[in-house]
């Protein structure tokens, strides 16, 4: 389970960010709502919370952004 996002973004707007979560490697996803980013106010995105063994991150914003990376918390609810 992902308790909180950190994005390393640069952007002259603000992005989404979703997290989504499946039981199987290329399984069905289900996703979080979208979550609105602004780089210049925000530090991280939380309201991440899931279950799955597989965990997805999307990010959508206009032109003028960049991903430099993201830190995850994670906490593990069992084995895989």
């Amino acid at each position: 389970m992902i308790r909180v996002l950190w994005p390393k973004i640069q952007a002259q707007n603000t992005v989404q960010i979703r997290v989504g979560y499946a039981q199987l490697i290329n399984g069905n996803i289900t996703w979080n709502p979208y979550q609105t980013f602004d780089p210049d106010i925000n530090l991280f995105v939380e309201g991440c919370e899931g279950q799955g063994r597989s965990i997805s991150v999307e990010f959508r914003g206009q032109t003028g952004w960049r991903l430099d990376g993201y830190k995850l918390d994670l906490e593990p609810l069992g084995e895989f």
